[in-house]
């Protein structure tokens, strides 16, 4: 068993390190560690209707997240192509037809 299981997160001190890196240092470890996040999951009782209900809409946020930076990567893709993309609705409306 890792020290930092028995004893949760922690940070050492280096030589000549100023407290607000110290400080730093050891936000970032609680964060990666989820120490803060699993903390208020056990603040109070969520109903498992409840967590599953949150747990699906964190997944559509994560999903629409992804969606929209694959859109604007096809977006720069089409830039540096210097192209017009049309979208299907705009191919109807301008008549275009296909021979």
């Amino acid at each position: 068993m890792r020290e930092s299981d028995e004893f949760g997160v922690f940070v050492m001190t280096r030589d000549g390190e100023t407290i607000t890196s110290l400080i730093r240092r050891f936000k970032r470890k609680v964060s990666k560690a989820g120490v803060l996040k699993e903390f208020r999951e056990h603040t109070e009782f969520l109903k498992p209707s409840v967590k599953k209900k949150r747990k699906q809409k964190e997944a559509r946020s994560r999903e629409e997240k992804e969606k929209l930076k694959s859109e604007k990567d096809i977006m720069k893709l089409n830039l540096r192509k210097k192209t017009k993309v049309m979208k299907p609705k705009e191919a109807i409306s301008e008549n275009v037809t296909c021979d």
